[in-house]
């Protein structure tokens, strides 16, 4: 059975009123963008189930092994430095809920082989950011297992652990726990973060 041909890549902003509940003091999600007129791609993840994500479009990036796990990346055309980049930015995605809306338009990139670019790499991107999040909660899973290791060994699965943390020190995803499916609080999260080397909590 062939497979079935994915959806065009869209890409849109958020509508004022979303924009301003993301960043509102009552809501506010840890480490989301400003720039309100800022683009998303929106994409469908399966993971236990569907969810909808949008993944920030950014500028001036740099290519490098310490974020290769976080960004999709499309070369700044002209660009006088040779590692400028463009592209999108995993580690700040939002999941979209009832409370997240976007304008009905979608937007045009500024370049249009740019937008062909990532519409031709599509798979691609879903595949990278689903893969970025299971990542982050095999991570939690680890850590919700420390209670059931002897502390010489959770002393090294600490270490282990805050290696793999720091690719997601910044990271939206600490504010969807409960929507991943994630039994440990952030706070957990950031106590082994800023555990001291070879300390058991």
């Amino acid at each position: 059975m062939p497979k079935s041909k994915l959806p065009t890549l869209e890409f849109r902003t958020l509508k004022k009123k979303s924009y301003e509940y993301i960043h509102d003091e009552e809501h506010k999600l840890k480490e989301c963008l400003d720039k309100e007129t800022r683009g998303y791609a929106y994409l469908s993840i399966n993971l236990n189930s569907n969810i909808h994500v949008l993944i920030p479009l950014r500028s001036r990036l740099e290519k490098n092994s310490k974020s290769s796990n976080r960004l999709f990346l499309y070369p700044v055309e002209g660009a006088k430095h040779k590692n400028l980049y463009c592209g999108l930015d995993f580690s700040k995605l939002i999941i979209k809920n009832t409370h997240i809306s976007l304008e009905q338009h979608t937007i045009k990139l500024e370049s249009y082989k740019e937008f062909n670019y990532y519409e031709k790499h599509k798979t691609e991107i879903i595949e990278k950011a689903k893969k970025y999040i299971e990542l982050y909660i095999n991570i939690c899973k680890k850590i919700e297992d420390l209670d059931n290791t002897e502390n010489g060994e959770q002393e090294k699965r600490i270490s282990n652990i805050k290696k793999q943390l720091n690719k997601y020190r910044y990271s939206t995803l600490c504010n969807y726990h409960e929507k991943l499916g994630i039994s440990i609080d952030y706070e957990t999260v950031e106590l082994i973060k800023n555990s001291p080397q070879g300390q058991s909590v």
